[in-house]
């Protein structure tokens, strides 16, 4: 069951997030570069506040609480890393006048069309195991085509984040943390082409049925302990 969780103090959060079994965070404005030391630019569109310091918030207190899932898209994916201690290219033409990659639809990032490009996952990334490994999948190919509506990306890598997939500009289009724990972050809009990505949001569904049951277990051994 998908559920909207509002800006909320560290508190509250607190008390709701053990009733979640994931975290999806989605796309948005920009996040204040402060935030990744950093000075604003003039290409930067900075977010609401009381979305950004939620957002931090959330992605702190989910990366502290394994091995709840978590799956960022476009801005997600931004702030997973600058929540990992990463930083950000803050405008993708300014950093690199000379790409011929289309980031952002003809109106620009923050446009209603979302531009298209190819995408090149890193093997033996989660990312690879999951669009490629998967026999729903109509292509197992390594390179494929996305949605995509941005002119921010990755730069600097978080603590534990690893690189999972690339455009031929060489700008970061995914990232993830190694190992069993499902978090994954996404440059691309996903949402916007289900079905070639739907492979991606059913992996988020069963890591979360996965953490469900970890969580009742648990509780169960808890309270025979209690007894």
């Amino acid at each position: 069951i998908a559920l909207l969780v509002p800006p909320m103090g560290a508190s509250e959060l607190a008390q709701v997030l053990p009733s979640l079994d994931g975290m999806l965070m989605i796309g948005g404005d920009d996040y204040p570069p402060a935030s990744y030391g950093q000075k604003t630019e003039d290409k930067t569109s900075v977010m609401a506040p009381t979305r950004s310091q939620f957002d931090m918030l959330v992605v702190r207190t989910v990366l502290a609480q394994p091995p709840m899932p978590y799956l960022g898209i476009c801005a997600g994916s931004q702030v997973l890393n600058i929540g990992s201690g990463g930083e950000l290219i803050q405008d993708i033409p300014t950093a690199k006048p000379d790409s011929k990659v289309a980031h952002s639809g003809k109106n620009g990032w923050q446009g209603n069309a979302a531009g298209s490009h190819v995408v090149t996952l890193s093997p033996g990334s989660k990312l690879a195991a999951i669009y490629c490994g998967n026999s729903g999948n109509s292509s197992n190919s390594m390179a494929f085509a996305v949605p995509t509506s941005h002119h921010q990306c990755v730069s600097k890598l978080g603590k534990d984040l690893k690189v999972a997939a690339t455009t031929e500009d060489g700008v970061t289009e995914a990232v993830e943390i190694p190992g069993d724990r499902f978090v994954v972050g996404v440059q691309w809009h996903p949402e916007r082409d289900f079905e070639r990505n739907g492979v991606l949001f059913a992996e988020l569904v069963k890591q979360a049925r996965a953490y469900h049951l970890t969580k009742a277990k648990v509780a169960l051994t808890n309270a025979s302990s209690d007894k």
